[in-house]
């Protein structure tokens, strides 16, 4: 009887320990989906949970399953029919690297970004080339209807008056107006809110993405170039300027800067003659790191701590 007993006890234990839905998707931080092993850590939490739910399933209802976390779909499809291995047992899969198809300078910046709390990362502009799926026939935008200017109060004492000695406007910059762009606000970065157009909610806009040709060099060069190829697409134009140069008709002045390696960062002429400009995924702003009014983007104080957009890019002046 004894016997029978240790018999039956040995034939659940195992199981328990081969059935998919006992065993743990996380051995050593690592699932596997669609036959990669990747590191958990790498996703967020709802990712991770969705793919400790996936790897649960049989492979017959895995196959039935028709959504996937739109963290996979930043990997172009090369990758991803080049990876993939054949279906078996989760040993036998190789682990790959999910970094491992990025170049160094992208493998580099997305540790750098990772190691961000998240309030900052939602503050970044740039996102790597090498994250672009979308094609200029995918991506939806709209232009911002222009609303009543609002007042940009200072939070120093006394009160000042901080545009009298600001380089001239032209009469057809847009105004700056945050309850215009309080619904936009995960709609668009920098790039948009220069341009005055959103897209869609967490997209971040990049130069040439519109015209397919994401830049893939945090340069002036590489940005203006990229931002160049998109105006076709804006039924706008853009050109050098200086700061003396006045607007035409239809016409305002935006500037560029750079944190060397990981952000650029546009800034826009508002009708009071001030900038104002919007830091990734966050509000509007009329003020730099100091919270001062932002008279000129070149002598602005553009050290954030976290971002220091050291690297002076010019300015622009935008037709539409």
């Amino acid at each position: 009887m004894k016997k029978l007993f240790s018999v039956l006890l040995s034939v659940v234990m195992l199981a328990l320990l081969t059935n998919p839905i006992f065993a743990s998707p996380n051995v050593n931080n690592k699932v596997i989906y669609t036959g990669i092993a990747s590191t958990l850590t790498t996703y967020s939490t709802h990712t991770q949970e969705w793919m400790k739910w996936s790897n649960s399933l049989t492979e017959e209802e895995q196959l039935q399953v028709n959504y996937r976390p739109a963290e996979f779909t930043s990997l172009n499809e090369n990758f991803i029919s080049n990876q993939e291995t054949p279906t078996g047992n989760a040993e036998s899969k190789k682990f790959i690297d999910p970094l491992a198809n990025f170049s160094p300078d992208t493998q580099e910046w997305l540790k750098w970004f990772n190691s961000l709390p998240k309030e900052v990362q939602l503050q970044i502009n740039y996102r790597p080339a090498e994250f672009a799926s979308l094609t200029k026939s995918s991506i939806s935008f709209q232009e911002t209807p222009n609303s009543p200017a609002e007042l940009k109060q200072s939070s120093k004492e006394p009160p000042i008056v901080p545009f009298a000695q600001s380089m001239p406007t032209g009469g057809w910059e847009h105004p700056y107006s945050p309850s215009t762009w309080a619904n936009l606000t995960d709609k668009a970065n920098c790039y948009a809110y220069m341009l005055n157009v959103s897209t869609y909610s967490g997209h971040k806009l990049q130069p040439g993405e519109l015209a397919g040709s994401q830049f893939t060099s945090l340069t002036t060069s590489n940005i203006y170039n990229a931002t160049l190829a998109d105006m076709p697409y804006l039924g706008k134009s853009i050109s050098n300027s200086s700061y003396s140069e006045v607007p035409g008709y239809h016409q305002y002045k935006v500037a560029l800067v750079i944190s060397p390696g990981y952000d650029y960062h546009w800034y826009r002429q508002d009708s009071d003659g001030g900038w104002s400009h919007k830091r990734g995924l966050t509000a509007i702003d009329y003020r730099d790191a100091s919270s001062n009014f932002i008279v000129d983007p070149n002598t602005a104080n553009r050290n954030y701590g976290d971002l220091n957009y050291s690297t002076w890019g010019g300015y622009y002046m935008v037709t539409y």
